[in-house]
């Protein structure tokens, strides 16, 4: 893809503020990776995360449980380490949506896991 484009270092995953859900998933090309985002590489394919986002991501998941994660409140984190007063409204929206695309994944888990046992 970035070879058809003729430029371009990866693919960008994010969130921004957009229509009735107050978010929406973002996955653009990265023309450069700046000193805030973090680099994964895999099978060809190098993908970059705001420093940001993605600290405050396995801050919030680290050694949970499925079910742990479907239940995370994310506002009460938020105002626990007074992010609301320091976070920006397009990372804090950002925040929300990646959480909440989580949690379905972990809720989609567990309705798997149910499934075969």
């Amino acid at each position: 893809m970035l070879s058809n484009r003729g430029k371009g270092v990866g693919l960008r995953l994010g969130a921004k503020i957009s229509g009735c859900t107050g978010f929406s998933y973002v996955v653009d090309y990265a023309d450069e990776i700046e000193a805030n985002n973090v680099v994964f590489e895999s099978k060809g394919v190098t993908v970059v995360v705001d420093k940001e986002q993605l600290a405050l991501l396995i801050q919030l998941t680290s050694c949970r449980t499925l079910e742990d994660i479907n239940k995370l409140d994310v506002d009460v984190l938020f105002e626990r380490l007074s992010l609301d007063e320091n976070l920006s409204p397009n990372r804090h929206i950002g925040v929300y949506a990646i959480v909440e695309l989580m949690k379905k994944q972990a809720r989609a888990l567990v309705k798997q896991q149910s499934n075969v046992a």
